[in-house]
């Protein structure tokens, strides 16, 4: 899934290619978490990362990495001059943010933590729904909205001072990254040796 294919995934690719070199030849899909699954339960990848809470039956799974979603906003944005830099679930829930579509792990992991939090909240419609990680970020910089997305997409800009991290009260914004293949064993050859890289490299 995205997040996992644009910050993760090229690294992992390089080191799997530098132990078995240039074969097997590795095809690429990059697709929400839904997508991600339905490609292996229907056997047209064999195996898939996503970052979404569930897998659906029919596929076995491996926690390969964690990461942590975080609400970010410009530095012209009014939530950086509050103190401590921080909001509480309800209001973040009455915000129209910038966000992934329905189906990416994303948006799943940010829906299931807002529901949880604050379940009397109506929750309005997206500032804008788009369908890549970096989309969101470029959208954000651009004054678009705030929005919750991952931290390996926005350390630099934090780092930076670029976008301004809030923290939201209450609110546990941490998922699990998994590996996914078709019911059964681990597979051998190349697709164990990138879960054994991907799972080492977290």
């Amino acid at each position: 899934s995205h997040t996992i294919a644009e910050y993760l995934l090229p690294t992992w690719l390089v080191r799997l290619r530098g132990e078995m070199g240039p074969t097997p030849g590795v095809n690429l899909v990059v697709c929400n978490s839904g997508q991600v699954a339905s490609l292996v339960s229907e056997g047209r990848a064999d195996v898939g990362f996503v970052e979404s809470l569930e897998v659906p039956p029919g596929l076995s799974t491996a926690v390969i990495a964690t990461d942590e979603l975080v609400l970010v906003v410009p530095p012209s944005h009014p939530w950086t001059r509050r103190t401590n830099r921080t909001i509480g679930s309800a209001e973040l829930a009455a915000t129209p943010l910038v966000t992934r579509e329905a189906g990416s792990g994303t948006r799943l992991v940010l829906d299931h933590a807002l529901a949880a939090a604050a379940p009397d909240s109506v929750r309005p419609a997206p500032a804008l729904e788009l369908a890549a990680t970096t989309a969101i970020r470029h959208a954000v910089l651009a004054g678009a909205g705030p929005a919750v997305i991952s931290v390996l997409a926005v350390r630099e800009d934090l780092a930076t001072g670029r976008l301004i991290r809030i923290t939201p009260r209450a609110l546990d914004l941490r998922r699990r990254l998994r590996g996914v293949w078709p019911a059964g064993p681990l597979p051998a050859g190349p697709v164990r040796e990138l879960l054994r890289i991907a799972s080492a490299g977290a």
